[in-house]
Formats: structure tokens, sequence, C-alpha cells
């Protein structure tokens, strides 16, 4: 039904829920609780704290996106008729996309973490997680109807709308990176 490059796209939702459900669960009970000088009574350096929530949230954020990938790629290679061919094929087709999962996870980790950190309040920071993805997609959007109503063709001419939001970036990424035409909704050569 979907391919493994049409995957990010797909859950984009689903990944901002999450981001928004547990980026404040990480950094709001220490902002609120104060518990950071206790963190640092410790001989620790300052970019412990910090990359260890990163990498806490993007590991998760990595296990959320690679699982249905991972068991996607495993039943096609169990029900490949090819053989080898078909495993290597299969293989040559999810690597990139999982090392694009790979960036994508620390991207939106570190962005949802920042607007979480903002505030020690749950409800603000998963407002604002929430929020943030809202009114960049609506904003990018909005721009790129803008563009097209004024291109002869219908299609926006320019893509530096898609920078506005983070999917956008990460998904011209994605597909410059595999040398795959980039959509007229995505960052394109940006």
């Amino acid at each position: 039904v979907m391919t493994y490059l049409q995957y990010s796209d797909g859950l984009a939702i689903p990944i901002v829920l999450f981001l928004a459900v547990v980026g404040p669960e990480i950094v709001c009970h220490d902002l609120r609780a104060r518990v950071l000088p206790l963190y640092f009574s410790r001989p620790i350096k300052r970019t412990d704290y910090p990359l260890a929530k990163l990498l806490a949230m993007a590991t998760a954020l990595f296990i959320v996106m690679a699982t249905p990938l991972v068991v996607q790629y495993l039943g096609a290679v169990f029900t490949t008729e090819d053989g080898l061919d078909g495993i290597w094929a299969e293989t040559e087709k999810v690597a990139p996309i999982l090392v694009s999962a790979v960036v994508h996870a620390l991207v939106l980790a570190a962005l949802g973490l920042a607007i979480a950190s903002f505030t020690p309040r749950w409800p603000y920071a998963i407002g604002g997680i929430l929020a943030w993805y809202v009114v960049t997609l609506a904003l990018t959007g909005i721009l790129f109807g803008v563009l097209a109503s004024q291109s002869e063709n219908g299609e926006p001419e320019a893509s530096w709308p898609a920078l506005l939001t983070p999917f956008g970036m990460l998904n011209g990424f994605q597909n410059a990176a595999l040398g795959v035409e980039p959509s007229p909704t995505d960052a394109g050569s940006y």
C-alpha cells in the first residue's frame, strides 16, 4: 500500500502526536521539580544533560518510526520469490530510509524538546509543540497555495515555503539524498 519512501509523509501526524506527548514527559518533570541543580551537583559536563535527553527522545522516536518499516521489510523478505536477489533488492530499498529515519528522529526530537523546555507545565508544552507544527504546516500550505495561484500551470514555482516546516525540510533532504524527484511541496534544492 505504501512504499518505504512514502512512509515518513504518511506518519507525520502520529509523529507529531508522539512528540507532543513524550517531549513534555522528558523535560517537564525536571523543570517543575527543580532537580537540575541536583544533576549538576555531580561532575558532569554542561552538555551531558541535554544530550542525554535528546538521545532518549530520538531513540524513542526512531523506534516508533523504524518498527513498521522493519515489519514491512520482513514481510517483503519472507514473501519474495526471487531468493537472495529479492532479499538484497528489499535491503537496498529500506536501508536508506532507515538512515533517513535516524535524521528525522534527531531533528524532530531536538525541535520537540526545545519547545517543551520553555515551560514546566505539561499542557502548555503539549500545546506549544502541537501549535508549532500546525501553524507551520498551515502557513506553508497557504504560501504554496498563493504561489500556485500566481503561476501559469497551477503548480508552485518556488519551494522555499517548505523550509518553514520541519517535515518539508526533512522530506526535501530525504529526496535529495536518495536522488528522487522532489515533490512540489518539499524543500527541493534548498
